[in-house]
């Protein structure tokens, strides 16, 4: 087995949203689940047709909160009340509530620190160059064009995916290898 081997996606170019959504639906249909797409403006319709795989961000994220909370706690517990326990005003070693505002920075502190940082490695940043820059009119996304980009796990079926894409109305269909 070649674990090496390329990936091939078909980037149609579309000049309307409604065919867009269309063409995003109908190939979803058909089985082809791994889509991505680029508009120029944000579109509710295109991203429910694109179905994007959600993101274990948030999921990092809470565990985060929950290590920072668990980190200052554990930390204060160990100082104040076990390694070094001072007798301030006769006020007990271990009160909890004055753990509050810390525990509270850590959770903050930690659960930002995963945000950016799962950010940056999920996303596969810095990326200064993908092989979809190289298509014909991919800068157009930015401005006038909507593009669908369709992974085909069969590269011999991005052909017919290729053909299909052109009856739903792209004008212009192109393949790239990853």
């Amino acid at each position: 087995m070649d674990t090496h081997a390329s990936k091939r996606w078909v980037l149609a170019r579309f000049d309307q949203e409604k065919d867009f959504v269309a063409a995003a639906a109908k190939v979803r249909s058909q089985g082809y689940d791994n889509l991505d797409g680029f508009m120029p403006y944000p579109s509710h319709e295109a991203l429910a047709a694109v179905k994007p795989k959600p993101s274990p961000i948030p999921w990092m994220v809470f565990g985060a909160a929950l290590c920072g909370f668990t980190f200052a706690f554990s930390l204060m517990y160990f100082c104040n009340a076990f390694d070094w326990p001072i007798n301030i005003g006769g006020r007990p070693a271990f009160s909890p509530t004055v753990y509050i505002p810390i525990c509270f920075e850590c959770v903050v502190l930690f659960s930002v620190l995963t945000s950016f940082l799962g950010t940056i490695l999920l996303g596969g940043m810095p990326m200064p160059y993908h092989p979809f820059f190289t298509s014909e009119g991919f800068n157009k996304a930015s401005t006038d064009s909507f593009i669908l980009a369709v992974h085909t796990p069969d590269t011999s079926k991005a052909t017919g995916v290729g053909d299909e894409l052109k009856g739903l109305g792209a004008f212009s269909v192109e393949q790239v290898d990853e």
